[in-house]
């Protein structure tokens, strides 16, 4: 009787006969215990560590090999495929991996061939292990979606301050336009000020320098009506004296 098994390294044909000797037969070892997914039938149930799942997978060389027997892979395809090596996973993943004791197979000639000691991957151990692991990166991206959908917000709200603050500096820079503005007005008008005011000054000057004249005239005036005064008053003495002197002649 022949009985057919698929696993990660590929698909490949298991034959045992059901007379004795053969300790493959009704094994319920043998076959993967993770098809059986009854509660019932397990034990010590917990969470596994997800992080931990990660860390494995993230170990696991994937191989690109040659099947070397035509027993050992799926005639429907390649001899040459993806794998993982069981030795390799062995210590990433020891729960993986396990040893068939016997094998024992009959190639297209008919001959009979026996396998001792091959090294065996649990694939659905594998396929557990890459859906926690994608379980955790799923937790990790909803956390980075919030951090993201956060950054959006902290961005809109950045930009919102920025445009808030260069319509302030429009406004200020506006502002200081108006106000050079004003400043070369005021500058324009100060400098005609000071023109005004050195006209007003030169004009105060001739004026004081007039007046000075004139005032210099008026003294000197004064000074030969004073002149001429003394010399009156002294004619008039003289006069006076000589109109006495000729009545006391009379």
């Amino acid at each position: 009787m022949w009985r057919r098994s698929t696993g990660q390294l590929g698909v490949f044909w298991l034959s045992f006969r059901l007379a004795g000797g053969n300790w493959l037969l009704q094994c319920s070892s043998c076959l993967d215990q993770a098809l059986y997914s009854d509660s019932k039938i397990k034990e010590n149930v917990e969470d596994a560590d997800l992080q931990t799942l990660m860390q494995q997978i993230k170990h696991i060389r994937i191989r690109e090999f040659d099947h070397g027997e035509e027993e050992f892979f799926n005639k429907f395809f390649s001899r040459r495929q993806l794998g993982i090596m069981a030795h390799e996973l062995q210590p990433v993943m020891p729960t993986a991996v396990g040893v068939l004791p016997e094998r024992r197979w009959t190639n297209p000639k008919g001959v009979t061939n026996q396998t001792k000691n091959v090294m065996l991957v649990r694939d659905t151990h594998l396929l557990f292990a890459a859906l926690g692991a994608v379980q955790l990166l799923a937790k990790k991206a909803d956390v980075w979606d919030e951090g993201i959908e956060q950054l959006f917000k902290d961005n809109s709200a950045i930009v919102a301050e920025q445009d808030d603050n260069r319509r302030k500096r429009e406004e200020l820079l506006e502002q200081l336009v108006r106000v050079v503005a004003k400043v070369e007005v005021m500058q324009f008008g100060f400098a005609k000020t000071e023109e005004s005011v050195a006209r007003v000054e030169g004009a105060m000057t001739h004026h004081k320098q007039v007046q000075q004249e004139r005032h210099d005239q008026m003294l000197l005036s004064v000074d030969m009506l004073t002149n001429k005064s003394l010399e009156q008053d002294m004619n008039i003495a003289t006069f006076q004296e000589a109109f006495r002197q000729a009545v006391d002649r009379e």
